[in-house]
């Protein structure tokens, strides 16, 4: 009898996360699982997952559905790199061994420390390796700790060293302050993009997202005018003093 039978339910009618983990299943993959708590000692912040995703579709504008991108402590970015399922050859360096699990060491996850030097034989070298345990990387995502400018140039050690083009192109997120040094002090122009970023948790200190590369800038809006990003500044800090030395930010 009809009127006795248990009442279908259809796909619609479950939860947002129980939808995403029976088309994981369905597409031949493992539920994703969540992301960690954010340690605050090590200023980790989680962007959102429609900001993370919005980054990673920037991206692949940019360089394209299979490019290797190296993802510098900003997890999240790389979770939605791999949601895509386009971007299995990306790496995510980062210092927090949670995010390790179910990844291969080498070719997926890198135990990865800002303060350490670059790997002095790419470093020397203008070749490049491309095999799973090499550096040829044809975009980076930084999400540096800290908005110093001694923070931001040990990441930039790593970013030569990583890239495979030059310049490089870079999808970096630090504080407004120091946008005009990220324009005219490194040897690739990064500028502010109108995009904006959001985090899973409120920060006291906002992010702005920051490219080098036409197609990455126009996937994320635009770049904003020279003069309008140094009036942005002038309005944030209070003047156009460089950024603070102790100053920290998500990761």
């Amino acid at each position: 009898d009809d009127e006795d039978a248990a009442p279908e339910i259809g796909v619609e009618a479950l939860r947002p996360e129980a939808l995403a983990a029976l088309r994981a299943v369905l597409d031949g993959g493992a539920p994703e699982q969540s992301m960690p708590a954010e340690d605050f000692g090590l200023s980790q912040f989680w962007y959102s997952d429609a900001c993370a995703d919005a980054l990673a579709e920037a991206i692949r504008r940019s360089v394209g559905e299979t490019a290797r991108v190296a993802v510098l402590s900003c997890p999240s970015v790389f979770r939605a790199l791999r949601r895509r399922r386009t971007h299995d050859a990306s790496v995510l360096f980062e210092k927090d061994r949670r995010f390790s699990e179910g990844l291969r060491s080498g070719s997926e996850f890198r135990m990865f420390d800002f303060r350490d030097e670059p790997p002095e034989a790419a470093a020397s070298s203008g070749e490049r390796s491309t095999g799973a345990e090499g550096t040829a990387f044809d975009a980076v995502v930084v999400d540096p700790p800290y908005v110093s400018r001694e923070c931001l140039l040990a990441f930039w050690r790593w970013v030569r060293v990583l890239s495979a083009r030059e310049p490089p192109v870079v999808l970096l997120f630090t504080s407004i302050v120091n946008a005009a040094w990220l324009r005219e002090g490194l040897d690739a122009r990064l500028r502010l993009c109108r995009f904006d970023l959001s985090f899973a948790s409120k920060l006291a200190t906002p992010l702005r997202a920051f490219a080098n590369a036409p197609d990455l800038a126009d996937a994320l809006g635009g770049w904003v005018d020279d003069d309008d990003d140094d009036q942005d500044v002038e309005d944030s800090s209070g003047g156009k003093g460089p950024a603070s030395e102790t100053t920290t930010t998500p990761g």
